[in-house]
Parts: structure tokens; C-alpha cells; sequence
């Protein structure tokens, strides 16, 4: 029979959230810190066997297994759990999943040695790719927001240059950007999904150059692909992240290449996961931790 003793908050609304109490899942392993890909894919379809599992039409999410990822047990394939060294903790290896994304990101955009980069946005997706464009092989990296704040913890991060974005048009935007960096950017990172935000990102690149589409916008969006026909500005998706991108994203930081602790801006336990989303739903946070684990 299973034990009881799994605390989860569970939210039924915009500002509705109970705790209780599920079965523990059985069988019962534990001891090791592991970082998980929550996303289960088929890996029967073309996509799955032809390596890029991320792109599986039958993707489902363990959250739908139970009662939401906000719990303090959940089983999940051992094969979709890494193992974390023991210089990681448990903070950063709950970065580990995002950094991954980043990681797929800058491969999708081909970022290479030497260049030069625009991060559009300065959320907690648009530092993560600051800091895996710079282990990509960049060697200039732009970071754009609207938050002084968050600027700030971009450069003291690492950033080469950050700039606020405010009032501009999409091309008033571009130049000023290219004013910083003396000319286009080679590739941009767009971490908005805003769509004044994915024209600036392709006006400033150059010409040749691709934009990564890493935020998540609507389904339509209106941008100048004429202009970026005309530049041969390539534009790619970007969706979560496949096998190699979460060991990379645990070796980067691992090696301390990756340094993703100062973007962890507010705590909270378990008990108060409606005030966590509230805080990051406010737009003052970079990256909000709900502690599930008991102290």
C-alpha cells in the first residue's frame, strides 16, 4: 500500500491554492540529487528514432501524471534523470532543465567562436543563454530588457554590454543596439516571443545571420519577413532540448563554466507556491524557487 506524507499544492485558480496530502508513488528509490527532463516522449514516432525526441507529437509532461509538479515526491523514467555531480546543488540542479534549453538554443542558432550576440530580453530564459552563448564560443554578448534590475544582475553575470529598451520603435531599437556593438549582431537570441521584440532581433542582425526564436509568443505574429528575405536572415524554432543539451547543460555547470546561481532572485517553501508564481507572475524575479523538499 502506498504511504501517505506527500505534501502538494495544488492551484484551482488565479489565486486558489490548497495543500494536500497524495500517496507517496511507489517503488520507492531515493538517495541520489538528479535534474529531470519532465517531458515523456513516445520515442516510437519518426522524430524519436530519428534522435530529436523534443519534436514528438505524443510529448506529454509528468505533471500530468499527478498532481502538478509542485509536490514533494513524483516518479518519473530513470532514463529522463541525470545524475548530478557532487559540486551541484539541489538550486542549481533545479536550473539544469532551463540551462538545457539555452544549450539547444545556441546550437540551433549556430553560434560560433569569436561572435558576437544580442539577447532580446533579460528574463530568466534571456540569462540563461547569455551564459550559454559565452560557453558556445562567443565572445560579445548584448543583453536587452526593460528592467534595471535585472540588467544589473546580467552584468554582474557577465554581460559585455546591456541596454534598456524602452520607447524605441523596432528599427530605433536596432540602431541603437548596433551603436553599442559597432555593427549587427552575428546571431540574436529573441526571449520574448513579443513581436516588436522578434523585428528589432531581425533588423540587428546581420546579414546572413540567424535569429533563434527562444520565447514563446502567439501563434501569429507580425514581423518583417521581408526584410529578413532579403538579408538572408535565417529564423529558427526553438523547442526544449534533447539528450545531449542536458549533459552539456550539467557539465557547463559543473565546470563553473555556466554560473547560474545569482539569476535565483526569490525563495520560497512548498506552503507558499501561490506566493512564488504571484512574485514571478509581478515581473520583479528572475528565477523563483519553490523548495518541495522537507528542511
Amino acid at each position: 500500500m502506498a504511504k501517505t506524507g506527500n505534501l502538494s499544492a495544488v492551484l484551482q485558480g488565479a489565486n486558489n491554492q490548497h495543500m494536500t496530502d497524495v500517496p507517496i508513488p511507489e517503488p520507492e528509490y531515493g538517495g541520489d540529487l538528479v535534474a529531470t527532463e519532465p517531458g515523456i516522449s513516445c520515442f516510437q514516432c519518426k522524430k524519436c528514432k530519428a534522435g530529436r525526441y523534443n519534436l514528438c507529437p505524443l510529448l506529454q509532461e509528468i505533471t500530468f501524471k499527478y498532481v502538478g509538479g509542485l509536490t514533494r515526491y513524483a516518479k518519473h523514467a530513470a532514463d529522463l534523470c541525470y545524475k548530478l555531480p557532487d559540486n551541484i546543488s539541489d538550486e542549481e540542479g533545479a536550473l539544469i532543465e532551463p540551462l538545457a534549453c539555452a544549450v539547444n538554443a545556441c546550437k540551433r542558432a549556430e553560434i560560433g567562436m569569436g561572435d558576437t550576440v544580442l539577447v532580446y530580453g533579460s528574463g530568466s530564459m534571456g540569462l540563461l543563454c547569455m551564459v550559454a552563448a559565452f560557453a558556445s564560443g562567443a565572445t560579445t554578448v548584448l543583453v536587452t530588457g526593460r528592467s534595471y534590475e535585472k540588467l544589473n544582475i546580467a552584468k554582474k553575470a557577465g554581460a559585455s554590454y546591456t541596454l534598456k529598451i524602452g520607447g524605441k520603435s523596432p528599427k530605433e531599437a536596432a540602431a541603437a543596439i548596433e551603436d553599442i556593438l559597432g555593427g549587427p549582431a552575428d546571431v540574436a537570441m529573441e526571449c520574448t516571443g513579443v513581436p516588436s521584440c522578434v523585428s528589432t532581433a531581425i533588423y540587428a542582425t546581420t546579414r546572413g545571420g540567424n535569429v533563434a526564436m527562444v520565447g514563446i509568443g502567439d501563434p501569429v505574429l507580425e514581423v518583417p519577413l521581408g526584410t529578413a528575405a532579403m538579408k538572408e536572415v535565417d529564423i529558427r524554432g526553438v523547442l526544449r532540448y534533447c539528450h545531449d543539451d542536458f549533459t552539456t547543460a550539467v557539465s557547463l555547470v559543473a565546470s563553473g563554466k555556466a554560473n547560474v546561481k545569482p539569476f535565483i532572485t526569490h525563495r520560497f517553501p512548498l506552503e507558499k507556491s501561490l506566493e512564488a508564481l504571484q512574485t514571478k507572475a509581478s515581473g520583479v524575479a528572475v528565477k523563483v524557487m519553490v523548495r518541495c523538499a522537507e528542511d
